[in-house]
């Protein structure tokens, strides 16, 4: 796969190119990340064609100019009207690919003052600047090959795609809000579940809630994260580490209640893509709310929720 297409892409000036595991989304190469910022030289495809001739490939985003839109819906309802929200605010696209359906991602063309992508928004997910998709290749849960719905990119190049602009972004993801919010169910056995909480940003919901929990609150979290649904499981786990983070939650307890519950509902490609997300969640926490010290410090949660709010 990679040796066969890998070079007609490349003559359809699709350059940050580099092989996935087949079945697969996950890197071959490590240190792929470089590529977002320079795509790999022909001498590097090459030699991966010959290494890893049957490889899937990916693109890594950046240097080609293409911003790719993940749906990330499983509920096919919520997807056809995701597509319906993208046609009428960014435009049709040539390029729609399919791994697991109804997920459904979509290629366009960058404008150059297009804000970074590569950020989950509970629903779907935006790469511009960071983060690699599939091109080609077998789905790791589905074992069937991405399709191509319309044209392929082997027949369009990315100058070919329809151009989105901020503006024309913005408006989409301001569509697509009511689509994402997380469903807030009744609680059980004293669970708590995250919810939209009256406009409270995500991870000021998690401080309210572990002020409020009456089981042991680290387990509440816990469950909150095991519970969320696909499409918002790295968000859900990234909002319940920095809220914890916030209360002064050590690394080590952070990691012994998040992790299990993060790892356990994703599949075994997700498992070794993600790994280390937890600690990377932490470290980013800890750098953004302590200034870097990680140490136990008691935090007033409704200035810390007013603080968080004033920085999204």
């Amino acid at each position: 796969m990679f040796a066969v297409l890998a070079p007609k892409l490349r003559d359809m000036d699709w350059n940050s190119l580099i092989p996935l595991h087949n079945p697969g989304k996950r890197p071959i190469k490590t240190g792929w990340e470089q590529y977002s910022q320079s795509p790999p030289a022909e001498s590097e495809i090459d030699l991966w064609a010959r290494q890893y001739p049957d490889a899937g490939i990916g693109l890594v985003a950046g240097p080609d100019g293409v911003v790719a839109v993940d749906l990330d819906f499983l509920d096919a309802a919520k997807c056809a009207r995701a597509l319906d929200i993208a046609d009428e605010t960014l435009g049709a696209t040539p390029l729609v690919r399919v791994g697991q359906a109804p997920k459904t991602m979509l290629f366009y063309r960058a404008d150059v003052n297009l804000e970074p992508g590569g950020r989950a928004f509970g629903g779907y997910e935006l790469y511009r600047h960071s983060g690699q998709v599939v091109l080609y290749g077998v789905h790791p849960d589905t074992r069937q090959p991405y399709r191509w719905i319309d044209a392929r990119p082997e027949d369009v190049s990315p100058g070919d795609l329809p151009l989105v602009t901020q503006s024309m972004l913005d408006a989409f993801k301001q569509s697509m809000e009511p689509l994402c919010e997380i469903t807030k169910r009744p609680p059980g056995k004293g669970r708590s579940h995250l919810g939209e909480a009256s406009g409270i940003s995500f991870t000021g919901y998690v401080l309210s809630l572990l002020n409020t929990a009456e089981d042991d609150p680290l387990k509440v979290v816990a469950d909150c994260v095991h519970d969320a649904s696909a499409g918002t499981r790295h968000y859900t786990m990234v909002g319940a580490v920095t809220a914890l983070v916030m209360k002064g939650y050590t690394s080590a307890e952070i990691r012994a209640a998040i992790e299990p519950a993060y790892s356990g509902t994703l599949n075994a490609g997700e498992l070794r893509a993600r790994d280390g997300a937890v600690a990377k969640a932490i470290q980013w926490a800890i750098c953004k709310t302590r200034d870097g010290e990680d140490s136990p410090v008691q935090y007033d949660a409704a200035a810390l929720t007013a603080a968080w709010l004033a920085r999204k």
